[in-house]
């Protein structure tokens, strides 16, 4: 009982106001865990609130966020532009593109656990998720607020590792496999507190473009290259296969590479 009462202290500002005390919220506990919970016609709705904060506390089941790396960025976007005083699911159907059904049992829970929105309001941490300078120190906070040590603790480098993470969803949560991985992604994106955009996005982008641009240029690639000496003389047999509108520079830079091999095996 001890255990209880002191889970359950945590929860008690929450039921202030409602009529009920700590005893009543512990007699309501005892109750649940032997399986027999008594309440009089008039009394059941002063106990509902209780009763569901209860619930969760005794449950094994944890939940976590989950939603795509492309919602997430979506429905920060959104708040960037305007934060609304109130956030339902028409306030995020066009700017995430989902149905209001998906956002009701995804998105909304989700941003309610990392603490963005309370009964649907927007938190002071929402106005802080949204500003640039402030995101780092933010998803901090959200992952120490809402993940426990025991995962924070895990190593995600790998993918392999990043596998055992989800098994840790699929576990703890006790969820399916395309659920957790939903979880994970979440949790990468608050632990790796990247902004999209961000210098070290730019650079990987400019990169790829770079590797694209050289990729689709015209090249020239040494064939085979060969030298036989008889005599006293020597041989060299060299193929070059150039792409249409190889460049002279190119071409004659691959010659000079080839003539520069053939006369390395001529020593």
């Amino acid at each position: 009982m001890a255990e209880v009462k002191n889970s359950l202290i945590d929860v008690a500002a929450d039921l202030i106001g409602t009529g009920i005390t700590l005893d009543t919220v512990v007699d309501l506990a005892s109750s649940a865990l032997s399986g027999s919970t008594k309440k009089s016609g008039s009394s059941r709705k002063k106990v509902s609130k209780s009763e569901n904060l209860i619930s969760k506390l005794l449950s094994d089941k944890t939940e976590y966020p989950q939603f795509s790396e492309k919602t997430y960025w979506a429905v920060r976007e959104k708040f960037q532009k305007s934060i609304p005083e109130k956030v339902t699911a028409s306030t995020l159907t066009n700017a995430t593109g989902l149905k209001a059904d998906t956002i009701k049992s995804t998105v909304l829970p989700a941003l309610e656990t990392l603490g963005l929105t309370k009964d649907g309001k927007p938190t002071s941490k929402m106005k802080s998720w949204a500003d640039d300078a402030k995101y780092e120190d933010t998803c901090a906070s959200i992952c120490s607020a809402v993940y426990p040590d025991a995962l924070r603790k895990l190593d995600f480098s790998t993918k392999t590792q990043q596998a055992a993470l989800i098994k840790w969803f699929m576990k703890n949560a006790d969820v399916s496999e395309s659920t957790a991985k939903k979880m994970l992604a979440v949790y990468l994106l608050l632990a790796i507190p990247k902004l999209k955009g961000s210098a070290s996005d730019k650079k990987a982008s400019t990169k790829k473009s770079a590797d694209a641009k050289k990729k689709n240029s015209p090249d020239a690639n040494i064939d085979s290259l060969k030298v036989t000496t008889k005599g006293g003389q020597h041989t060299i047999t060299l193929k070059i296969i150039a792409d249409e509108g190889i460049t002279k520079k190119t071409l004659t830079e691959k010659f000079t590479t080839a003539a520069a091999e053939a006369f390395s095996q001529m020593k």
